[in-house]
């Protein structure tokens, strides 16, 4: 008996080595993207911001080198804070720039129906056409296309032609496609865009099968766009299926051949390899008026 336990004494180094060794890098990866997956599901099924954060600090634990679970970190974050700043917000003003910035953080964390009802909540107070584009835009994202279009249509006299941008968008997700394109077609294009109504419009005119406008609005956004962000930019164009119609144009083609007219620095160097370029005006930052910019592969 003596001998056995010794024996085992002995032998329970090599059975701790065995089973209890440090994880491969890959493995870590792996399990890191599984609980990921996991916070990013939670969020979109209950919001639970806390609860989410604590798993994307697990998966940024196991894998240190993804940039997304710290990005993520930051989102879930800021967007606590701005539940908790809209909470107590007496204000009007402020608490509706609360409310849109939140809406961003609820998008881009894939939180659509925290999006939908903060977007209603907002557009009830505030009563103006672009807090309808944010409302429809949830809506959209959510793929409550039939939401998304009777909202739109519901503008009346506040109508504008960003609105009427996105119903076009609206009408088609909605299966109603001959109205889609009746509308796009009537639909006059404003001189001055900015870059998210620019590429709804730049699909719109695509839709109504109007290449000359589609692919005029298309060097105009490409040229107003980052090196950084160039490819990016143009490679959402390629995937969006609302394009198709003047896809063989000669017209497209010319565009999509456009380049950045932005250097980033003096040197007019691209900017995508630059350690300056977070702080850069022109290279660095994303542009906040995102418009009616929606979701290219849809």
């Amino acid at each position: 008996m003596r001998r056995l336990v010794y024996t085992f004494c002995l032998s329970a180094p090599i059975f701790t080595a065995l089973f209890c060794m440090p994880a491969s890098a890959e493995d870590s990866a792996e399990k890191a993207k599984a609980v990921f997956e996991s916070a990013k599901k939670m969020l979109a099924e209950t919001g639970d911001c806390e609860a989410a954060m604590h798993k994307v600090v697990e998966a940024a634990s196991l894998d240190p080198t993804q940039k997304d679970y710290s990005t993520h970190l930051l989102w879930i974050g800021r967007t606590q804070r701005l539940q908790a700043l809209k909470a107590r917000e007496k204000d009007e003003e402020k608490w509706c720039q609360w409310s849109r910035s939140l809406n961003m953080f609820y998008m881009a964390l894939g939180m659509k129906q925290q999006a939908i009802e903060n977007a209603k909540e907002l557009f009830a107070r505030s009563k103006l056409p672009k807090d309808a584009i944010r409302l429809a835009k949830a809506y959209y994202h959510a793929e409550e296309f039939e939401n998304a279009a009777a909202l739109l249509r519901s503008l009346g006299d506040e109508r504008t032609p960003d609105t009427d941008a996105m119903l076009v968008l609206a009408m088609k997700q909605a299966g109603d496609a001959e109205g889609a394109i009746a509308l796009a077609r009537e639909l006059e294009c404003p001189e001055r865009l900015d870059a998210g109504t620019a590429y709804t419009m730049a699909r719109v005119k695509a839709i109504a099968g109007d290449a000359e406008t589609s692919a005029a609005i298309l060097k105009a956004l490409f040229v107003a766009t980052a090196p950084s962000r160039l490819e990016g930019r143009k490679q959402n164009v390629v995937d969006c299926a609302d394009f198709d119609p003047i896809r063989d144009t000669d017209l497209y083609k010319e565009a999509m051949e456009t380049e950045s007219e932005l250097s980033g620095c003096s040197e007019g160097k691209s900017c995508a390899t630059c350690p300056m370029r977070t702080q850069c005006q022109q290279g660095g930052t994303e542009s906040q008026t995102e418009g009616t910019e929606m979701d290219p592969t849809k």
